[in-house]
């Protein structure tokens, strides 16, 4: 499926379902107020979790595994302490999963970060083979779907981070992206991503990601781990936890982001790929991208629809060899 045309790419996002009237969507800043604030208490999450284990001898494997190694990581002492949680940390009181893998000896240094903040980390998600696909699917836990149409993919390869966060199953979650693995998914699953700089060295730890054998093309030095989430907010509850040292280097510096250079729309340059030549979009889609533009441009932004970094041709054809 690696090499399939890129007729492949023309999945559309799929339209979303009606929600209930009642329905609010989850998100990590609400996930985080106290227990008297109406919601629901850590523990009661691990708690709820560990009755919903799969049973052994069914013959379905499960959608999500539980994380059997920290079954309940609740930090406790934040739980019965009045006041907002984010005193105890960004990460007190979420729910978030993993890719799935074997189980290793030791957390990877983005887990042990959100650990240590006091993160809920319920299971893991699916993923591509080898993480290498612009869909999720492999021989061992299947195909994942989209959550809006089930006849439609989720994109890849961090498609089951992508659909948690969107059908609700968790606040948060993070994934990994070299040539779209993380922003894929988001846009196929109407959610939120960002794939973060790297620079000299990556401001997210990458070690315990997928060790690459010898000579291996797609090097760590190529990928890069980022947030998912409901809400542009919510990326930044999780950057500010998980941009930061090893837990092995902690001691000896530390992370300082710069200040953004323009706090405004209207200072930006925003530069809309509506439609290629290359794979073209069908018309709803192209409707919803030109709303996009008026907006943006109603904003106050200087809008450029016909700059180009490289023809999709182009990078297309660089995609397949990294793959």
């Amino acid at each position: 499926e690696h090499h399939r045309p890129i007729p492949f790419l023309r999945a559309r996002p799929a339209p979303r379902t009606a929600l209930p009237a009642d329905h609010r969507p989850l998100t990590a800043r609400p996930d985080t107020r106290t227990p008297g604030e109406g919601q629901p208490r850590p523990q009661r999450h691990g708690d709820a979790r560990h009755r919903r284990r799969p049973r052994r001898g069914r013959r379905r494997r499960p959608p999500l595994r539980c994380d059997r190694h920290h079954p309940r990581p609740p930090p406790r002492p934040a739980h019965h302490r009045q006041g907002r949680p984010r005193d105890q940390g960004h990460a007190h009181h979420l729910r978030l999963s993993r890719p799935d893998r074997p189980h290793p000896a030791q957390d990877a240094d983005v887990v042990a970060l959100l650990r240590a903040a006091g993160a809920l980390i319920i299971g893991k998600t699916n993923t591509a083979t080898m993480c290498q696909d612009i869909q999720t699917s492999n021989p061992v836990f299947g195909k994942t779907k989209n959550p809006f149409d089930r006849t439609k993919t989720p994109g890849g390869s961090s498609g089951g981070p992508a659909v948690a966060v969107a059908a609700g199953l968790t606040a948060l979650e993070v994934g990994s992206d070299l040539a779209g693995s993380l922003r894929l998914p988001a846009a196929y699953c109407g959610v939120y991503a960002l794939r973060t700089s790297r620079g000299a060295a990556p401001i997210v730890p990458t070690r315990g990601h997928i060790p690459r054998p010898p000579g291996w093309l797609t090097s760590s030095d190529m990928i890069a781990l980022g947030p998912i989430a409901r809400t542009a907010a919510d990326l930044a509850v999780l950057l500010d936890v998980i941009a930061a040292p090893a837990p092995a280097d902690g001691a000896a510096w530390r992370i300082a982001l710069p200040a953004p250079k323009f706090t405004s729309l209207s200072q930006y340059r925003v530069g809309i790929w509506a439609d290629d030549d290359y794979c073209r979009i069908d018309s709803t889609t192209r409707g919803l991208l030109d709303q996009v533009t008026r907006l943006v441009r109603g904003a106050g932004a200087t809008v450029d629809d016909s700059s180009r970094p490289v023809e999709l041709a182009t990078s297309d054809r660089l995609f397949r060899r990294l793959m």
